[in-house]
Formats: C-alpha cells, structure tokens, sequence
C-alpha cells in the first residue's frame, strides 16, 4: 500500500513521464541538514534531464523549495502525510519514479560520482537486483562495504573489507545508500521489516534480494562520501534480540535452522531457569513459529547455503 502524499514538481507532468535514465531519491527525515548532499547533487545534475531527483520531504516548511526548483532540470518533492519507514520509502519511490532505477540515499550522504555508463552495464543485467557504491568517510577513510556471509551454529556472522575490484557481490548495503532495479521490487513480495537496528533492515533486504534469485553488487566507480561511520558487520550475540528474530524471519534451510533451534532451546532453558520471563516469550514464538515462517517464504526460489557460495566466490 503506498502512503498518502501531496507533489509538487518543476516540470510538466507530459514531460515528467517520459522514461528517464535515473530516480535519485533522497529521503529527508524532520530535521534534515541536506545542504552538503544537495550541493554534490546540483554538480552532478547540471543540465541532466535525463535523471529526475525526487525529495520525500517528512517536513513540509523546512526549506526553500522554491530555490531547489529553480537549480535542478528536473525536481519532484514529495510531502508523505506521516513519517516513512524504510520499506516504506522503497515502496513508494519504486511505486512513483519515472525510471526503472531508483538510487536511494539521506542527507548524510554526499555524491561523488554519477558513473551513468557504468551503471548501464549492469541495468541491462537480467540478475541485477542493488548496487552499492564505493563508501568513504569525511575524513578519506574507506568505510569496508563489500559484506561477505559466514556461520556460527548455523548463524550468520558477517565480514567486510575493501578488495580493489570492479564490482563484487556482496549481502547487503552498509548504508542507505543504494540503487534498486524497480521491476525487481515491484513484480515480488519481499514483506521487509523496520528494526530499530538499521543494520538487520538493510541485511534482511539485500538477504531477500538473494533468495529472489538477483545480486546485490558493489561497484567501486561510484563513490559517496558518508558523514557517519555505520556498524557494518553482525554477529552471533545471545544479547542481540534483533538478531535472532532476523534469522527467524529470513533463514530457511533445514539443517541451518535445526542448528539454530538447538542454540536458542538452551538459551530459552537458561532463561527460564532465571526467569527473564520476557525472552522467554520472545524465544518460545521464534522456536514455535518457524515452521510458518519457512512456508511463506517458500516461493523464494534460491536457498540459503547458494546465496553463500554465490557471494563468496572470489571469481564472481
């Protein structure tokens, strides 16, 4: 369902549907500070009608839209009713753009490159699913992006660094910062969930993106700069409830969630031995409800363990 919006546009609607090459969607949360991502956008946009940028704008008096319309070609603002979550904002800018590739990034984020003909290799590329850019932080340090999937008792654990290569598959986005085939999102069911750790969003859709059967691909030539250093790995921790009700939502194959149950059976028995009753609860539903989680997400054509030996093939 897409959330209610008004719109207001410096160009004609005739012209604002011809097919462009590119949405770049920038996402501006109450109390934005986007003139840095802004500024990187006009030095790229100059001129370019062929890209359209759209502003999912959640405060409608906070800036000069009036400015904003006059410096780029081809400006969409879009006032949601209420606040987006994430899966949200994916839903309706895929819903709404005018290309079938939409680039989604923040206020904390400020462009470098625009590679259009880089990024046409891999439009054209029936597996294409997410691009990730190349990520540095303000001070010039490489913030490792290319996040590789490994097990611990049948959980996932991840690694990231930062190999000089071309483009190289990798599980997910480190940062709201990334281009999404359209099609891809808007032909398929991919139920994502807001967690309040942004880093098992973002997991659970380049995670899905996989199990559909696309790639998720960093490509080194386009270059943001990001003015926070994100958590970039997960790992196993009894802690971490938002980890295991990841697993629980998106792991499916037999043997790894045989693994898993033995692990959180005897978390489950430690705390209800020390009656910490509201883990208790949470691990009963994840350890009962399984079952139906991996019949919904049986229509997902591709299995966990390919999605690994996918993404960690050197050669790919």
């Amino acid at each position: 369902m897409i959330p209610v919006y008004t719109e207001v546009s410096n160009r004609e609607r005739t012209f604002l549907r011809l097919p462009k090459r590119l949405s770049i969607v920038l996402h501006l949360k109450v109390f934005a500070n986007p003139v840095s991502t802004l500024n990187s956008l006009y030095q790229l946009l100059q001129q370019r009608e062929d890209v359209e940028l759209v502003l999912i704008a959640e405060e409608k008096d906070a800036y000069q839209y009036e400015n904003l319309m006059e410096r780029f070609p081809v400006l969409r603002v879009i006032f949601p009713e209420t606040p987006l979550a994430f899966p949200q904002v994916l839903r309706l800018a895929c819903q709404e753009s005018f290309s079938q590739n939409v680039m989604f990034l923040d206020d904390r984020v400020v462009l470098e490159t625009l590679p259009m003909e880089i990024f046409s290799l891999y439009f054209e590329d029936p597996q294409y699913g997410v691009i990730v850019p190349h990520c540095f932080s303000v001070k010039r340090e490489v913030i490792p992006s290319q996040v590789k999937p490994t097990l611990r008792n049948g959980f996932l654990a991840t690694v990231s660094w930062d190999k000089p290569q071309n483009a190289i598959p990798v599980m997910y986005p480190v940062y709201f910062c990334c281009i999404v085939n359209k099609e891809m999102f808007l032909s398929r069911e991919f139920s994502l969930k807001e967690y309040e750790n942004s880093l098992y969003t973002l997991a659970e859709f380049g995670w899905r993106v996989w199990k559909q059967g696309f790639w998720v691909i960093q490509v080194r030539q386009w270059r943001v700069v990001l003015d926070v250093f994100p958590v970039t790995e997960m790992t196993f921790s009894e802690k971490d409830e938002e980890y295991f009700l990841f697993h629980y939502r998106n792991v499916t194959h037999k043997s790894l969630v045989f693994r898993q149950n033995t692990v959180l059976f005897s978390l489950f028995l430690r705390c209800l031995f020390t009656l910490k009753w509201r883990m208790v609860g949470k691990l009963w539903r994840y350890l009962a409800g399984r079952k139906r989680i991996r019949q919904e997400l049986a229509a997902f054509p591709i299995e966990d363990l390919a999605i690994f030996s996918i993404i960690n093939n050197e050669k790919a």
